[in-house]
């Protein structure tokens, strides 16, 4: 499928876009309504000079009553109005669907007969819709009395249509990868500590009595009795000296 860069986009509807159109209306067309209506001593269709489609509108008699409407079924915003001035006098007035009226003067005393139709107003900031326009002709205080009221043709102009901007081109949409699921981690079993032994510590006494070497003094051993802790008699020890009068003793007896 293709697809179109903005300024691709641009120029596109820059092609299609419909620009404003002129409508030109004359006097004599279905969507102009006269008053009083057509006749003798009233409206009536004059070939004047330079009119739109070969005449214009002109009001005969019953010029205070004279009224014009123009309702097109267009919606536009731009409203122009065409016809003769007039050395007779004249004063308009002219609203857009009942709004506040605006003034047209027409009036020149030194128009002719001769004299082409004029652009006497034109508006260009109406609402882009249908509007209903009407024309009142007045008193004109310049001439004590109200002027020859006339038409030869109107002009509408629509706005200019911008059309929709074209859809943008479908887009494949982009598919979401499958999230991949993560692994839980096994956890690694904690070694048991194996008890280290103790080795046996010789029990040392802290009596320095039981810790100090004996001194044993050899001549003491012969020549001195030895007594104990307690005082008693001292014990026989088996010296040589002991041990050959025992013998001597034993020979004796026998």
């Amino acid at each position: 499928m293709k697809t179109f860069t903005a300024a691709a986009l641009l120029a596109l509807v820059a092609m299609v876009t419909v620009h404003a159109e002129d409508i030109p209306i004359g006097a004599a067309s279905s969507l102009v309504a006269y008053s009083p209506p057509p006749g003798a001593g009233s409206w009536a269709s004059i070939q004047a000079p330079g009119a739109f489609n070969g005449s214009g509108e002109f009001l005969l008699g019953q010029a205070d009553k004279g009224t014009i409407t123009i309702s097109p079924p267009q919606a536009f915003t731009s409203f122009k109005f065409f016809g003769y001035q007039r050395s007779d006098g004249g004063i308009y007035s002219i609203t857009f669907d009942g709004a506040a009226a605006h003034r047209i003067d027409v009036f020149n005393k030194t128009s002719t007969g001769d004299d082409g139709p004029l652009l006497l107003f034109s508006v260009s900031d109406l609402a882009n819709t249908p509007h209903k326009v009407v024309i009142s002709n007045l008193n004109d205080a310049r001439v004590g009395k109200p002027g020859q009221m006339n038409i030869d043709h109107v002009v509408i102009s629509t706005a200019p249509a911008t059309p929709a901007a074209p859809a943008p081109a479908p887009t494949t949409p982009t598919p979401t990868p499958t999230p991949t699921p993560t692994p839980t981690p096994t956890p690694t079993p904690t070694p048991t500590p194996t008890p280290t032994s103790t080795p046996d510590v010789p029990i040392v006494s802290s009596d320095p009595a039981d810790t100090a070497p004996s001194t044993v003094d050899p001549a003491a051993d012969q020549n001195s009795p030895e007594t104990n802790d307690t005082g008693a008699a001292p014990s026989l020890r088996a010296t040589p000296v002991f041990v050959a009068a025992a013998a001597a003793a034993l020979a004796f007896l026998i």
